[in-house]
């Protein structure tokens, strides 16, 4: 798919993938709501769960298992793995983003309970400003081999 940001990402952006197999990647989030947020996801473009091929879900929780690992090892944070619900799906390729903090899924629970349910920016470049020199030094840190 074409117009997919995903796919695109995978091509145009690679200085901020970490972790890349046969059938899927990691990668620093564009628009990045903590530091180290990770997506991870298929490379082939799938747009339901349900239509990965074995090799691709085996990648892609391999991925997900091996990242979470790679990020409590360099950081010490303790790192959850999302799905946003339908009704918050950002983009129809499938991924899992994972969002590192000091207490895992309490700071999470914590920022929900907190936060404004809708927040109005103006640009997605809001979440966290880095630049693209901060996101490839970034995705530097964190690149290991996917295992």
């Amino acid at each position: 798919m074409t117009d997919c940001a995903l796919c695109k990402a995978a091509k145009e952006d690679s200085y901020r993938i970490i972790c890349k197999d046969e059938y899927s990647y990691a990668m620093i989030k564009r628009d990045l709501q903590v530091k180290y947020h990770i997506l991870i996801s298929p490379i082939r473009h799938v747009e339901d769960f349900k239509d990965l091929t074995a090799e691709e879900s085996l990648s892609l929780h391999k991925m997900l298992s091996s990242v979470r690992k790679h990020i409590f090892d360099v950081t010490g944070l303790s790192a959850v793995a999302l799905l946003n619900g339908f009704k918050h799906i950002s983009q129809d390729h499938i991924h899992y983003q994972i969002a590192p903090g000091e207490f895992g899924v309490w700071n999470l629970l914590q920022a929900w309970l907190d936060a404004d349910p809708k927040p109005e920016w103006e640009s997605w470049e809001q979440y966290l400003d880095l630049s693209k020199e901060d996101k490839a030094k970034m995705a530097e840190e964190l690149k290991f081999k996917c295992q």
